[in-house]
Parts: structure tokens; C-alpha cells; sequence
């Protein structure tokens, strides 16, 4: 048997294709197989670094050389894959010239012999082991997180749903990049017009590349131009399996290390999975402590800003003595105080994002020391302005959800602004305006604020506000129905 990478004379139209689409590719080998018993030509292609050489070399190229001389036609090379002398466990027959080369940008070998093609799965992707998520710690409970590799992420859930009612479709996304996006939902459990909405909405998004994940977020919600999330993200397997139990659908991007939960409501932006690892009484206390440093953090710069410059009189007298004592030689407002010290609390979380991990943490922690410690020794701020915004910040901290921490945390500007204009009764209305644009809002056809604005509110208390024990939950594992 010879390999030649010359060029080949008489080819067959599926291999002039071919050749011809993948022209200036230097990554990509066409090579031919010559028998000296034999006419037949049968070629090898694949791009380089897409494949795993030793699984071709001991399971394709070795047994196809010891037997190359009895193969004339196609048929022949057929009835060797089919007998199991050329054995693989994953092998398509393809005719179309585009599906061959889909495959093989995929990593997979192909062997063509005249007008078909013989695709072996022999993917060889470079990637991270398990590890323990980034952005969800943990203190009690599974570690494991997911990972850029979409069969890794969907063997995790696999794993804790050891049931045939677990079902995965495949659809590709993006006309260059065909991006692989797998569509995981219980089979009699799931709302099946939930998952037709899921698929159908996967399918109509028309874009040439699917790089970012808000390529995949924004084609997919309802209200495109909302601060607050439409779409849960986490990167646990465990929260992952306990959300497709219960009704809901899962989709996996490869190449992306989260998944997604959908329909999302407000309150599954509260919870965390540790929550269920731990005694009830602790996680529900934790839990409302949770809602609690959320309306502190949303409301408290405002509120400061509204009671010190239109509400004086709502003070106790020792508190505004001590107040007005602070603010001796502070040339600015309160209102320009607070903006200026939350835009700079924000510019220092952002640079210890961006910072390395060593002196990230350093940066910021270090950073707001000195600069508010600076800033009221220097009279710019009031010792006040600098325990509000510390405490705001903090109570910020608490929510689980970087997404919903983010839509907070605008929502907290735009509070600080309305309270600067009008007080007290421009945070009532910004704050009522909020409400009735969120009640307003839906997910997938269910509604945001399930359960506080649906059904009545009957399921308040149905693991939503507190966390019932799992031998009261009706289902067990189920919390309240989509």
C-alpha cells in the first residue's frame, strides 16, 4: 500500500468537490491508498490536530492495508466495514459532498472510495478536566462543574439522571460555525410546548457565528432589551438534574462552560443548591436573609440620599446631629457623594475582575480601603456616604446570581438618581414602575414573578420564600410546577 499526496488524476466527482471546497486549507490531508492488486482508488481525508492518529492507525489505516488488495469497488470497501475487519464504533455513510466535510471539521476521518464517503468518528479536542465551578462556590455538596466539551457536560447530568425518560436533542446554530446546541428535558414530565417553544426558538436564530453567549441569549428571550436575566445559567450539574426533574428545560452550548435553565423566574435567581445540603431551618433563614440584603442593597444609597436631602424630619434628632456632624466641610451634596463613591466601588470591582486572580482580591480590597479612607480624610465624603455604600455593596454580595446581581445593581443607579430628583416619592414610583414592568414579564409563556404574582400567591411558602423539608414537598423533588 502507497500514500501519495500528488495530484490525482481521475477522481471522482465527490472527491473533485471536495478538494475543490477545502483548496488553501493548509490543515487539511488528502491523501490516496494505492494497491498494487488493484485500480480502485480510495482516499484519506481529515484536518490535522482535529483527529486521534493512533485510534486511525490501529483501527482504520492497519486493517484496511492488510486488506486493500481484495477491494475493487465500493462495495467491497462496504462489505469490510460491515463484516468488522474494518472496525469503529461510530461509522456514517455519506454521500453529500457537505455533510463529509461538516464531519470532518468535527473531527472525524473520512475515507472515500468513488461516489461515497465513510466518515469515522475519531474526534481528538484538547480540553479541561472537571472542576470545581468559578462563579457558584461551594461549601457543602457536589464540586463538580462543567466544562467547554458539550458530551462531557451532558455525560454529568446523564450520570445523576440515570433514566431512558432523559431525552437530548441536537440542533446546529450558526451557518459558519454550526455549533452544536443539545436540548435536555424529562420525557412526561416536561411541558411539551415548553419544549417545542425550545427548539423552535433555537431553530429560527439566524446568525453566521455563535462566538458569545449573548448570541445565544438574545435570540432566544422574550424582552431583548431588559436589564433583568430571562435565562438561568450555572455551571452545576446537580442544579442542572434538579430542574429538569421538576418540569424544566436544559440547553448545553458546546464550547461554553454553563448551562441553561429555562423558563427562568425571579425567585430561581434567589436560590442556590447548597440550600438542600443543609438543615432546613438554616436555609430558609439564610434564604430570607438573602431577599432581605437584596432590598437593602436596591434601596439603602437612595433612601439616604431621599431622608438627608427632602426628609430631614424622619431622623431621630441624635442621628441627624451626628449626621450633619460628619458632613462639616464636605463640599458636596449627598446625592454627589453617594454616585461618586458607587461609581468608584464599581470601577474597583471591575479592575479585580480584570486584574489577575494574585492581585485581583488584593486590588479591590486594598483599593476601597484607601480610597475611602482617603476620601474622608480628605473631606471629599462623609464617614456616612462611606458605611452606606460599604453596606449596600456587601449586602450585594449575597445574591447567588452574577446575572441578577448585575441587573441589581443598575437598578441601585437608577434609584439613587430618581431619590436625587424627587425623594422619597420618586423612589415609590421608580420602585412601583419596577414592579409592574416585572409582573408584566414572562418567560417561556410562565410568569416572572411566579410565584408571588401567580396562582394567588398560594405557593409562597412552597420552597420559594423558605425551604420546606424534602418529606413535606409534594413529589419530593418537585417545588412548584412551571
Amino acid at each position: 500500500m502507497q500514500f501519495s499526496k500528488k495530484k490525482i488524476e481521475n477522481k471522482s466527482k465527490l472527491m473533485e468537490s471536495i478538494a475543490d471546497t477545502l483548496k488553501n486549507c493548509s490543515d487539511f490531508t488528502m491523501q490516496k491508498i494505492i494497491s498494487e492488486n488493484s485500480n480502485t482508488e480510495i482516499y484519506k481525508l481529515y484536518f490535522n490536530m482535529l483527529i486521534n492518529v493512533q485510534i486511525i492507525d490501529e483501527e482504520i489505516l492497519k486493517p484496511l492495508a492488510n486488506n486493500l488488495g481484495d477491494i475493487n469497488n465500493t462495495q467491497d470497501l462496504q462489505k469490510l466495514i460491515t463484516e468488522g475487519k474494518i472496525y469503529h464504533s461510530d461509522i456514517k455513510v455519506e454521500t453529500d459532498k457537505d455533510k463529509i466535510i461538516e464531519a470532518m471539521l468535527d473531527g472525524c476521518f473520512a475515507l472515500v472510495c468513488e461516489e461515497q464517503g465513510y466518515v469515522f468518528d475519531t474526534r481528538n479536542y484538547s480540553r479541561r478536566s472537571i472542576d470545581e465551578p468559578q462563579n457558584e462556590s461551594v461549601v457543602l455538596g457536589p464540586r463538580e462543574g462543567f466544562i467547554e466539551a458539550r458530551t462531557t457536560n451532558i455525560s454529568l447530568i446523564r450520570r445523576r439522571l440515570q433514566t431512558p425518560k432523559l431525552k437530548v436533542i441536537d440542533e446546529d446554530v450558526g451557518t459558519e460555525t454550526k455549533t452544536k446546541v443539545s436540548v435536555l428535558y424529562m420525557e412526561g414530565t416536561a411541558n411539551q410546548e415548553l419544549v417545542n417553544d425550545v427548539l423552535e426558538r433555537i431553530r429560527s436564530i439566524d446568525i453566521p457565528a455563535l462566538i458569545s453567549i449573548t448570541d445565544f441569549e438574545e435570540n432566544m428571550v422574550e424582552r431583548k432589551y431588559s436589564v433583568f436575566p430571562q435565562l438561568v445559567s450555572t455551571e452545576k450539574p446537580d442544579k442542572v438534574a434538579a430542574n429538569i426533574i421538576e418540569g424544566k428545560v436544559a440547553v448545553i452550548i458546546d464550547g461554553f462552560p454553563m448551562v441553561y435553565i429555562m423558563p427562568a423566574v425571579f425567585a430561581m435567581f434567589m436560590q442556590a443548591p447548597e440550600e438542600y445540603n443543609i438543615n432546613y431551618f438554616v436555609s430558609s433563614f439564610i434564604r430570607l436573609l438573602r431577599y432581605l440584603s437584596t432590598f437593602i442593597t436596591l434601596t439603602l444609597p437612595g433612601l439616604y440620599i431621599s431622608v438627608i436631602t427632602f426628609h430631614q424630619e424622619m431622623l431621630p434628632t441624635t442621628l441627624a446631629k451626628s449626621i450633619i456632624a460628619s458632613k462639616q466641610d464636605v463640599p458636596l451634596p449627598a446625592y454627589l457623594e453617594i454616585i461618586i463613591m458607587l461609581l468608584a466601588f464599581e470601577i474597583l470591582l471591575e479592575a479585580g475582575n480584570r486584574m489577575p486572580k494574585t492581585a485581583g482580591q488584593t486590588v479591590s480590597i486594598v483599593g476601597a480601603l484607601i480610597v475611602g479612607e482617603a476620601a474622608v480624610n480628605a473631606k471629599f465624603v462623609s464617614p456616612a456616604v462611606v458605611v452606606i455604600v460599604a453596606a449596600s455593596a456587601i449586602c450585594g454580595f449575597v445574591i447567588p446570581s452574577p446575572d441578577m446581581s448585575n441587573a441589581v445593581r443598575l437598578g441601585r443607579m437608577f434609584l439613587v438618581v430618581t431619590a436625587s430628583l424627587a425623594g422619597l416619592y420618586g423612589m415609590s414610583l421608580a420602585l412601583i414602575t419596577a414592579i409592574y414592568y416585572l409582573s408584566g414579564m414572562t418567560s417561556f409563556k410562565t410568569a416572572y414573578l411566579k410565584p408571588f404574582a401567580d396562582n394567588g400567591g398560594k405557593a409562597l411558602l412552597a420552597d420559594t420564600l423558605i425551604r420546606t423539608p424534602s418529606t413535606k414537598r409534594k413529589d419530593k423533588m418537585v417545588r412548584w410546577k412551571v
